[in-house]
């Protein structure tokens, strides 16, 4: 976990917001994954109840596991598109980090959100604007198909254009959002580096890349669906930004 990563960046805007949460209340966590920022809150605000959910059973597991013996939190299978099983105005703060992204209807997502928020309840929620892994990808397969691909059918930037989420938090009833933007060095590198070379896959890719550039170019008759052209990465940056908004109710008349 990254000092400049969302999770600390949605518990500080949730303690400066709502500082009354930490005596007491519910707090809902969509897309809980392998349980954070459930785990975060659960843990720091003893009081609190925390409803981690998450669709994958898998993810849900990992979560209980994470959170085993914390007597604050529940676990439910549950798809932000559908909280039905939570009554209107149940909740005091929802959280949702990269999660608004992946559903098929975010504005249903959205409103359900909205539905489940007491007034003067905040959602906080975080999205991807920069991946520099999907440029990677985008820049390679440009230079092996010959033109820009089409945006993924899942895609993690969907909500990056300006303004986008803000619309969509508009017209699901939140009056009010405040955005703050961040950025934190990316795993990727590290990760994915092979341990027995050195060498990480994005280093790996690029040599592929310029060694079938190299091999195209000087190949007279490219074999049919070979792609004779160049590509030039001129980006290789694991800093993915990220964007952390602070929503409440218009209501409460007061910003978070």
């Amino acid at each position: 976990m990254h000092e400049r990563g969302p999770w600390k960046k949605i518990i500080s805007a949730m303690e400066s917001s709502l500082p009354s949460l930490a005596q007491g209340g519910r707090v809902l966590d969509l897309g809980t994954g392998p349980g954070e920022p459930a785990n975060m809150i659960a843990r720091g605000m003893p009081a609190v109840s925390v409803c981690a959910t998450d669709p994958s059973d898998d993810m849900l597991n990992k979560a209980r596991a994470r959170m085993s013996g914390l007597p604050n939190v529940q676990f439910a299978q549950v798809d932000a598109q559908d909280l039905s099983r939570y009554e209107d105005e149940s909740f005091d703060a929802v959280t949702a980090c990269y999660v608004y992204m992946f559903p098929e209807d975010k504005e249903r997502a959205l409103r359900e959100t909205y539905r489940v928020l007491k007034p003067g309840g905040k959602l906080f929620a975080t999205y991807w604007t920069e991946l520099a892994m999907m440029s990677l990808l985008r820049d390679t397969m440009t230079g092996v198909l010959g033109f820009t691909p089409p945006p993924p059918a899942i895609n993690p930037l969907v909500l990056a254009p300006d303004d986008l989420f803000d619309g969509m938090l508009k017209d699901a009833g939140f009056a009010q959002t405040e955005f703050s933007v961040g950025a934190y060095p990316c795993a990727t590198r590290r990760m994915l580096r092979n341990r027995t070379t050195g060498v990480t896959a994005i280093e790996f890719i690029a040599e592929l890349i310029d060694a079938g550039r190299k091999s195209l170019l000087s190949t007279a008759h490219p074999p049919r669906g070979a792609c004779a052209g160049q590509l030039v990465i001129d980006r290789v940056v694991c800093l993915p930004p990220c964007t952390v908004c602070a929503r409440h109710d218009a209501s409460e008349g007061e910003a978070g």
